[in-house]
């Protein structure tokens, strides 16, 4: 046996690291040290001489988790040859997909150099093989979306005459002979060829069943039907181990199937089922108010976490009025956490839509907490945002050229960077800008600019008949047709960019009568904390959507919007029949995130009588014990 440094692992660990031959289940509750252990099977596979590296093929949804997985077998100083743990295979499905359609694809009359396509670009290979008429890009996106659901739930393609309208059928099939006219296909596209290579051909099947002989899964509850069907093939010899959590299943909306994990042990029977079930990451007071949570959840595996760490505080449970209050108050105690010696990034704030963020950042920019959005667009960066907010540079500093550039062709009138170059000229010739330069003397430009040119010196002008520089900016984006460009431009986003641009002028409205109408202190306090070159390296407050959070850890997680139709979101639970399943899954992988300090809050609306109107309080709530029946009804119909 080759020596290795000796690891802290308790019984359940143990027997999965040494787990070798036949199928094997590991379920793994929330901060068990899933990931050590799945690594530290591979070295011992290696290191003992079961395998060799290049036997080993570990698959994972990521290619993070992948470069994770592949860095964390050289840690802990181990004697073993490098080569043979360098040749273990960690790949996302995608990557092993590909990997398999460019050996073999000869096979389907295809060049090895095949290349992938996004999103983007199929939508615009569809647009133009159809007559532009019959689909808008909106349109196109989705019925793309509908053809990989198609493809992923194992649809054949020669099929889709059956299944879609004959209009998207015939455009399926022109996309498909563009795929092999071009020698490309789209991420979908990948597993499905990679699928129906193992299904149709022995060879393939022979060779990636004798080309790995050991077969790791990680998140084996986010696989969908295809990639199922994919692991089935290539596990002839039965050595595979797949790793899952059920409770942690929470991407359903895209394909992912909770009933994978059944479905694997049925297709493996008998399978060896392993329970990692004790939590070295949260206190026993949050373990607890998770377990009650998903134990309200049906056909589990795992059924007990338990918590190995010291006792702490209570779940927190706080009330507001509105989502604004909400926001106010977490970035409050937030503040008072980092006076209190915790740094920012030892601080995450949960929410189930990324709208959610935006009152959050206003929040914790009026505070001057450093913060950072993961998974989605930071409220100032969206473009609409920043849109408005070079209207108030330019009122701000009137030979601000580079926001004039982003904004002057908002709706389109005709500028470009060569008239641009003329007006900057023109008012560096004539010691002017934009607030006092004379529209009378400018003959070079189109009408439609010089009548732009003319309103906006009007505004920048007369901003003191505004009352504040919040009320300019409304009435600068109104009268300058920017509200008009967004109707044309972005008509399928219109509602959401006006909501933001309604948040950004009440944060600037709020700043304004707290700070004497400052605007140079507003901006500069905008662009000090909402820097786009934060990572998350950097000692930040994380913002992060819940489907984001999975994997990550943080000291105090407040998790917001425990209001029934937030959490569980009600579109989700009407639209599908599992849909409460999965957001109770949702809940759980949030409270789960929380190491000592979880807090958590609704937003709960009460009329001038004391009576009820609006939100109410989670169900989650009192799943999970946070609330008892008595506490609910109180706060629902508590006195005014």
């Amino acid at each position: 046996m080759v020596e290795r440094k000796k690891m802290n692992l308790n019984s359940d660990q143990k027997e999965a690291i040494n787990h070798i031959e036949g199928p094997c289940l590991i379920a793994a509750c929330p901060g068990s040290g899933k990931t050590r252990t799945i690594t530290e099977r591979v070295k011992t596979l290696v290191c003992n001489g079961d395998a060799t590296g290049r036997d080993v093929l570990n698959i994972t949804f990521t290619n993070k988790a992948a470069k994770e997985m592949k860095k964390r077998l050289f840690e802990d100083n181990f004697k073993v040859s490098q080569t043979s743990l360098e040749s273990v295979t960690c790949s996302t499905f995608h990557s092993f997909s590909l990997s398999v359609l460019r050996k073999f694809s000869y096979l389907v009359g295809a060049d090895s150099n095949i290349t992938i396509l996004d999103t983007d670009s199929v939508v615009s290979v569809l647009s133009s093989i159809i007559d532009k008429t019959n689909f808008d890009q909106k349109e196109l996106r989705i019925l793309h979306g509908s053809y990989c659901n198609y493809r992923e739930n194992c649809n054949l393609v020669p099929d889709i005459n059956e299944y879609f309208e004959e209009d998207e059928a015939s455009l399926f099939n022109a996309l498909e002979e563009y795929f092999i006219s071009s020698n490309s296909i789209d991420f979908s596209g990948m597993m499905y060829r990679c699928w129906t290579l193992l299904k149709d051909y022995e060879e393939v099947r022979d060779f990636i069943n004798n080309r790995f002989n050991y077969v790791q899964v990680d998140e084996f509850q986010d696989t969908n039907l295809i990639q199922l069907e994919i692991i089935k093939n290539i596990c002839r010899h039965r050595n595979i181990v797949a790793v899952g959590d059920q409770d942690q299943s929470i991407y359903g909306w895209r394909g992912a199937r909770t009933a994978n994990i059944n479905d694997f042990l049925d297709a493996f029977d008998p399978v060896q089922v392993i329970n990692l079930n004790i939590n070295y990451r949260s206190t026993p007071e949050i373990i607890n108010r998770a377990n009650c949570l998903i134990s309200h959840s049906a056909n589990r595996i795992n059924n007990r976490i338990d918590a190995n760490s010291d006792n702490g505080e209570d779940v927190k449970y706080a009330i507001c009025e509105s989502r604004e209050k909400e926001a106010q108050i977490v970035a409050g105690q937030i503040k008072n956490y980092i006076d209190s010696g915790y740094n920012p990034k030892d601080v995450s704030i949960l929410y189930r839509t990324n709208a959610m963020s935006r009152g959050l950042e206003i929040s914790l920019t009026r505070l001057g907490i450093p913060y950072i959005v993961i998974g989605s667009f930071s409220f100032y960066d969206r473009e609409e945002v920043r849109d408005a907010l070079c209207y108030l540079k330019l009122l701000f500093n009137n030979k601000d050229w580079s926001s004039f550039s982003r904004i002057c062709n908002k709706p389109k009138i005709g500028f470009g960077p060569a008239s641009i170059s003329k007006i900057k000229n023109f008012c560096k010739e004539n010691n002017a800008d934009l607030s006092n330069m004379d529209v009378q003397k400018i003959d070079f430009l189109k009408p439609s600019c010089v009548s732009y040119l003319s309103k906006l010196k009007h505004h920048i002008s007369n901003s003191d008949s505004c009352s504040d520089f919040s009320d300019w900016l409304q009435c600068s984006l109104e009268e300058m047709g920017y509200y008009d460009f967004l109707q044309k431009s972005r008509h399928d986003k219109y509602d959401d960019k006006c909501d933001n641009l309604m948040e950004l002028i009440r944060s600037a409205s709020s700043f304004s009568k707290s700070h004497n109408d400052d605007l140079a202190k507003y901006l500069q306090q905008i662009m000090l904390f909402t820097s786009s070159d934060k990572s998350t390296s950097d000692n930040v407050v994380s913002l992060i959507s819940l489907h984001s959070s999975k994997g990550l850890e943080f000291p105090i997680v407040f998790l917001i919007g425990l209001d029934e139709g937030i959490l569980p979101h009600k579109r989700a639970v009407e639209s599908r029949s599992d849909g409460l399943e999965e957001e109770r899954r949702l809940c759980y992988v949030g409270m789960t995130r929380a190491e000592k300090i979880l807090h958590t809050s609704s937003v709960v609306g009460v009329s001038s009588n004391g009576k009820f109107h609006g939100s109410v309080p989670s169900r989650f709530l009192i799943e999970s014990g946070i609330l008892n029946e008595n506490q609910y009804n109180q706060i629902v119909h508590r006195d005014s």
